[in-house]
């Protein structure tokens, strides 16, 4: 691609941005010109003029340079999305932190939540927050944490957050 194209591409998915955008328009911003999409998406954001999904795609390509505890906010109300949909992208796009706030929101969604998507990103993400891996657990640990949040006894899960906590200090 051409810079002329590079702009023109850039100006395009700009303007759908600016009327809400999606997640495919703000990734594709991101990919043209990262930093030009940092000056234009950014205020976009912070105004909440982006549509649920985009504004999803624009924290996670932001949060990449700039861990602001606003654009991680981000991440976290959107795990409270009535949307399914929306609740399953935060759980993926969530960087995986050791932060209170994360780990209870992510317990919450795997001991309630009904969107299948939803809560095995949740599984997943708070897994990656442990730092727990089939790499650095063994798969066999690995396997008894995976299957145990994924179940439906939640006395297995509580054990299982507990033994994760453990594993922290």
């Amino acid at each position: 691609m051409t810079d002329d194209e590079r702009g023109m591409a850039f100006e395009f998915l700009l303007d759908i941005v600016k009327k809400g955008g999606s997640e495919e328009s703000v990734h594709g911003i991101f990919l043209v010109n990262p930093q030009r999409a940092k000056a234009s998406v950014g205020p976009l954001l912070k105004s909440g003029s982006l549509r649920p999904a985009a504004q999803l795609a624009a924290a996670w390509n932001l949060y990449k340079s700039e861990h602001s505890e606003e654009i991680f906010k981000v991440f976290l109300s959107s795990m409270d999305s009535a949307d399914a949909s929306i609740r399953a992208k935060a759980a993926r796009y969530v960087p995986a932190a050791m932060r209170d706030d994360l780990i209870s929101r992510l317990q919450q969604i795997i001991r309630i939540e009904t969107d299948e998507l939803a809560f095995l990103h949740a599984v997943e993400k708070l897994l990656k927050c442990y730092s727990v891996s089939r790499l650095t657990v063994g798969k066999e640990k690995y396997s008894y944490f995976y299957r145990g949040l994924q179940g439906d006894d939640l006395h297995v899960k509580e054990r299982i957050f507990k033994q994760l906590e453990k594993s922290r200090k």
